[in-house]
């Protein structure tokens, strides 16, 4: 420290210079993210900060702890550490300077993957009538259920009714997604899934044989 201005004439004051070290700071990273289904997380979805107001960009990428939504014994969303830090750059912004700080740990890292929104809706159903008002997915519904999400997740198994238990011949009818399993290895919880009904399937009318023996078609 320089010796300053200070004087008084009641004193005789005399300036000692010490030497004082400025240890650097530490920084603190944060980051968001809606679940991808991968566990990378690019450099523009997290921020870094330091002291008094400095910031830094981040650029490049990192790695999650895990890919999934993360949730506290409250079954709350919480953050999660980054496994490694060694793709991120950090540039200063308004002339924070980096060599004013500690390098940047895991331990100080803080990210958050949220829930994905997620549609999923009805099969259009086109059957011959058979009495029954469920429906049996099939391999190619469940295909097209999870075409919908990410990462390979898969819906596995699903719950589809006409509505109102309705078994009978028409057009446009409705049909319930009343249920639907998603495998994501986080028990589904990585998705905000509402369910859907369509509104465009079909039952057609069974065709039957009179006793004269000639065929009659039936009647919508």
């Amino acid at each position: 420290i320089n010796q300053g201005t200070v004087a008084n004439s009641n004193y005789a004051i005399n300036y000692v210079s010490r030497n004082f070290a400025i240890t650097p700071a530490t920084l603190a990273l944060t980051g968001f993210r809606i679940y991808d289904g991968t566990v990378v997380i690019n450099g523009s979805s997290m921020q870094v900060s330091g002291v008094n107001g400095e910031t830094f960009a981040v650029s490049g990428s990192a790695n999650l702890t895990t890919k999934n939504v993360v949730f506290n014994s409250n079954s709350q969303i919480t953050s999660q550490a980054l496994q490694d830090v060694i793709g991120l750059t950090l540039t200063g912004n308004a002339g924070a300077a980096l060599s004013n700080y500690s390098s940047l740990t895991t331990a100080n890292t803080q990210v958050t993957i949220t829930k994905r929104p997620l549609t999923l809706t009805a099969p259009s159903i086109n059957k011959v009538y058979d009495g029954a008002y469920s429906y049996s997915m099939t391999t190619a519904d469940y295909t097209t259920m999870s075409n919908l999400l990410v990462g390979g997740d898969t819906v596995t198994s699903a719950s589809v009714a006409f509505a109102g238990n309705n078994p009978n011949v028409g057009s446009n009818k409705v049909v319930n997604l009343l249920s639907a399993t998603i495998s994501d290895g986080n028990s589904g919880s990585n998705y905000n899934a509402s369910l859907a009904n369509s509104t465009n399937s079909q039952i057609s009318c069974l065709l039957y044989t009179s006793d004269a023996a000639d065929d009659t078609p039936c009647v919508d």
